[in-house]
C-alpha cells in the first residue's frame, strides 16, 4: 500500500526526521532539487525560453528558492518573484532566500511584475503555499494564482498547487491549475481524492533523501491500492486448481424489466475468475435469463430455497437489478440475519434500505457495500450533493454506522474498512456507461472465494478501474464501451499482473 499523508501527518514526519538528525534545511535542499530535476526536463523539452518561479514566504517558497538556484547551475535562466513581504521570509526558507541572492539572484516583490513575468512565461514553478495552508486564499495571492490560471505556461506546482487543501482536495476559494505537482516523500492525501484531479495534473513524487518511514512514529489512516499488492493477492493458480477451488458464487439479480443487470453481474463474476456461479432470480424472470449466459446456472428463488441456494458457497450478491418491493426487502433481510459467508450488496439493495442504514449492521459476518454517491446518500438519509462535496467523510460514516467495508464508486473509488480508508488509483471516464457497477459487484463476489473480503474489495476495484483503462488505450476512446466489453477486460487487466 502506498501511504496518503494529511498534512498533520507530514508535518509529523518531518519533525521527527528532524529530531533523528536530518535538518530542515537539508530537507528543503532535497526537496528543491528534485524539483529543479522536472523542471529542467520540462524546460529542455519544450525549448523554454523563460521559466518564472514564483515563491510565498514560507517553507513552500523556500523550495522555490532552491528550485531558482538548481535551474541557474544548469544555465536554465529564471527569474524569482516573491509574493509578501521579504520580512517575512525567515528561518530555512530565508536561508535559500539569501543563497539564490548570494549567487547574483534577483528578487522582485511587486504583485503587477509577478503577474506580468507570469503572462510571458513558459514555465511558471508555483510556490506560494505548501500543505500547511488551512483558510481561504486572500489577495494579493488570489491575484497571482488567477494569473497563473489564465496563463498560456506550463505550470508546475511544488508539494501541492498552492490553494489546494492538503487534506480534503477541495480549493481553498481558489487554487491553482497545475500541469504537473512535484509532491516530497509521500503522497499527500488531498492530491489523490476526487476534487483535486482538475488541479494537480500529473503527480511526481521526489523523495526528501530520507527512507519513507524514516520519520516513524505515524500510522496513516489514508493508503493508495498499489499494482504490487493486487499482484501478490492474487498469486498464479496452481496446476491441480479445481473449479472448487476457486469460488463459487451466488448472485441473486434480476426482475422482469432488469435483467441486463443480472447477467452483467454473472459475467463479472466469471471473468474475474470464480470456479462457478449461480445466478438465483424470481420464478417469472428464470425464462428470461436461461441460457442467455450458458457458463452461468440460473435458478429460482423464495425465502424457502434462500439457505439450500447459500450451501457451498463463498459469497453472495445480491440487489442488481432484484426489484425493489417487499418481497426483495424480505430476502434481504434474511440474508442479513442468516448469512454467515461474505455478502455484497449492490443497486436496488439501497432503495430496499433507504434511510435505513442501521439495520445493515444486522450482518453477523463480512457485509461489503458497493454504492454510488446517490445510493450513498439514500442510505445515509441525505443527498448526493452532500456526499460528492465531501466523499471521504460520506464513506467513513457509512462504515462507521454499519461496520461494513463501503466501497464508494466513481472517480477515485474510496473504500473504508475497519482500519483504514483506501484509494483506488484506477479508473477511466469511460467506465461512466450504464451495467459498469454490476460487473464490479460480480467481480467482487468472485474474488471473495479466494482473497479475504476487504483484500477482496480492493482488488476487484483495482481490476475494474485497470480493465476501464487498457479499453481506453487500446481503442483510443473515452466513451461508448458496454458493460459487458468491461467485464471482457478484466482478464486483460489479470494479464498485465503477471508480465
Amino acid at each position: 500500500m502506498i501511504p496518503l499523508l494529511t498534512s498533520a501527518e507530514m508535518r509529523s514526519f518531518d519533525q521527527q526526521s528532524i529530531a533523528k538528525g536530518v535538518s530542515g534545511l537539508v530537507l528543503m535542499e532535497n526537496a528543491g532539487r528534485q524539483a529543479a530535476d522536472v523542471v529542467c526536463r520540462a524546460a529542455l523539452d519544450m525549448g523554454a525560453r523563460r521559466v518564472v518561479v514564483v515563491c510565498g514566504t514560507g517553507n513552500n517558497g523556500g523550495d522555490g528558492f532552491v528550485v531558482a538556484r538548481h535551474l541557474a547551475t544548469r544555465k536554465i535562466p529564471c527569474e524569482v518573484h516573491l509574493v509578501g513581504a521579504i520580512e517575512r521570509v525567515i528561518g530555512d526558507a530565508k536561508a535559500n532566500l539569501d543563497a539564490w541572492r548570494a549567487l547574483g539572484g534577483e528578487v522582485n516583490c511587486e504583485v503587477p511584475a509577478a503577474q506580468k513575468a507570469i503572462d510571458q512565461a513558459d514555465i511558471v514553478v508555483d510556490a506560494l503555499f505548501g500543505t500547511g495552508l488551512d483558510r481561504e486564499v486572500q489577495a494579493p495571492y488570489c491575484d497571482v494564482i488567477a494569473a497563473i490560471n489564465q496563463s498560456r505556461a506550463t505550470t508546475i506546482s511544488i508539494d501541492v498547487p498552492s490553494g489546494l487543501s492538503a487534506d480534503t482536495g477541495h480549493p481553498l476559494g481558489i487554487a491553482v491549475r497545475a500541469d504537473t505537482t512535484v509532491t516530497f516523500g509521500h503522497y499527500k492525501l488531498g492530491l489523490v481524492l476526487p476534487d483535486a484531479s482538475e488541479f494537480v495534473g500529473e503527480i511526481v513524487l521526489a523523495d526528501l533523501g530520507v527512507p519513507a518511514n524514516f520519520g516513524g512514529g505515524h500510522a496513516p489512516s489514508t493508503a493508495m491500492v498499489d499494482n504490487a499488492d493486487v499482484r501478490a493477492w492474487l498469486m498464479p493458480r496452481k496446476l491441480r486448481t479445481q473449479k472448487f477451488n476457486e469460488g463459487s458464487v451466488l448472485i441473486i439479480a434480476g426482475s422482469p424489466s432488469k435483467t441486463g443487470a443480472a447477467l452483467l453481474a454473472a459475467r463479472g463474476a466469471l471473468r474475474a475468475g470464480a470456479g462457478l456461479v449461480t445466478l438465483a432470480t424470481w420464478p417469472e424472470v428464470v425464462p428470461m435469463l436461461d441460457a442467455k449466459l450458458p457458463e452461468v446456472m440460473v435458478t429460482p428463488i423464495s425465502e424457502s430455497n434462500l439457505d439450500a441456494l447459500m450451501d457451498r458457497k463463498s459469497s453472495v450478491v445480491f440487489g442488481p437489478g432484484i426489484g425493489v418491493n417487499a418481497r426483495a426487502k424480505r430476502l434481504a433481510l434474511h440474508l442479513l440475519a442468516t448469512s454467515q459467508i461474505p455478502l455484497l450488496f449492490d443497486a436496488d439493495a439501497f432503495t430496499l434500505f433507504s434511510g435505513e442504514i442501521v439495520q445493515l449492521r444486522a450482518k453477523k459476518g463480512s457485509l461489503i457495500l458497493t454504492p454510488h454517491a446517490g445510493e450513498l446518500a439514500r442510505i445515509l438519509g441525505g443527498s448526493r450533493n452532500e456526499v460528492v462535496a465531501d466523499p471521504l467523510k460520506s464513506v467513513v460514516q457509512a462504515h462507521s454506522a454499519t461496520g461494513a467495508i463501503v466501497l464508494l464508486k466513481g472517480h477515485r473509488t474510496l473504500i473504508a474498512d475497519a482500519d483504514r480508508v483506501y484509494v483506488n488509483p484506477t479508473g477511466h471516464p469511460l467506465l461512466a456507461t450504464a451495467g459498469s457497477g454490476d460487473v464490479l459487484a460480480g467481480a467482487i463476489g468472485a474474488l471473495c472465494g479466494v482473497l479475504s473480503p476487504s483484500g477482496a474489495t480492493l482488488a476487484g476495484a483495482y481490476l475494474h478501474g485497470r480493465a476501464g483503462e487498457l479499453l481506453a488505450q487500446r481503442r483510443r476512446i473515452d466513451r461508448g464501451v458496454l458493460a459487458s466489453e468491461i467485464a471482457d477486460a478484466l482478464v486483460n487487466a489479470f494479464s498485465e499482473l503477471r508480465q
